[in-house]
């Protein structure tokens, strides 16, 4: 298990609102991870699907709660940018690519539960189980 994770939007709303999602070994190594962060691709995700009213936790209220929840908010840097020109991923999702460059820029793992993201060659932490 990586010491340092990168956690996925849907995983973030799990662990804040909905954590019953999530499995005991999961909230363990979300737990004992010696840094856990959350994308600014992934804040910025979430209050598009809100404005969409395709999610229904307010923004605001997230981006004041990722800090009470012991995450770090991770910018997109210029070496995350570079490393994004040679993400291949098959479903060509531009928040799931920004997301696998951060991970893979930073030496990070990406925990996840979307099965095209396990299923790639990068470095994730399966949150299905």
């Amino acid at each position: 298990m990586n010491d340092r994770i990168l956690i996925d939007s849907h995983i973030f709303i799990w662990y804040l609102y909905e954590p019953e999602n999530l499995s005991q070994p999961i909230k363990d190594a979300i737990l004992n991870a010696k840094e856990r962060y959350i994308s600014t691709a992934s804040i910025w995700e979430l209050i598009l699907k809100y404005k969409k009213s395709k999610l229904m936790y307010d923004p605001v209220d997230m981006l004041k709660s990722y800090k009470f929840a012991g995450l770090k908010l991770l910018n997109i840097s210029e070496a995350h940018l570079n490393i994004l020109l040679n993400i291949e991923l098959p479903h060509k999702d531009p928040f799931d690519e920004i997301l696998i460059a951060q991970a893979t820029a930073e030496s990070m793992s990406l925990l996840t539960a979307d099965t095209l993201l396990i299923k790639s060659p990068y470095q994730t932490i399966d949150a299905r189980v």
